[in-house]
């Protein structure tokens, strides 16, 4: 959520230029920490909302740029490309890590 909240200010916010750097980094840093946990929930949950956002930020465009709207929807659409295969790949990978960490616990505990 922070994530999503971070990324609405640098990219609608009315603000200086550092604190727009300040709120990508955080931004970036909430999606990282996602990505570290392995949590498939999670992932979904950044796709949807990430996915909201720029429906949302595709609309606002539509309405104050409108000379502009296609190229930036190639953009989007590129990014949600890049974004959805990141997902489905740390997604495949997550169920990996979790299979491979099983032998370095207790082994009652691994065969539940």
């Amino acid at each position: 959520m922070m994530a999503l909240l971070a990324l609405g200010q640098a990219c609608w916010g009315n603000c200086r230029p550092s604190v727009r750097v300040l709120a990508v980094y955080s931004a970036l840093m909430c999606l990282a920490g996602v990505a570290i946990t392995g949590s498939r929930g999670g992932y979904l949950s950044v796709v949807f909302g990430l996915g909201a956002f720029a429906v949302l930020s595709l609309w606002a465009v539509q309405l104050t740029y409108r000379s502009r709207f296609w190229l930036i929807f190639a953009g989007v659409l590129a990014g949600a490309v890049v974004i959805l295969g990141g997902a489905l790949f740390f997604m495949s990978q997550s169920e990996t890590i979790r299979a491979g960490s099983c032998k370095y616990t207790i082994p009652p505990i691994c065969a539940r």
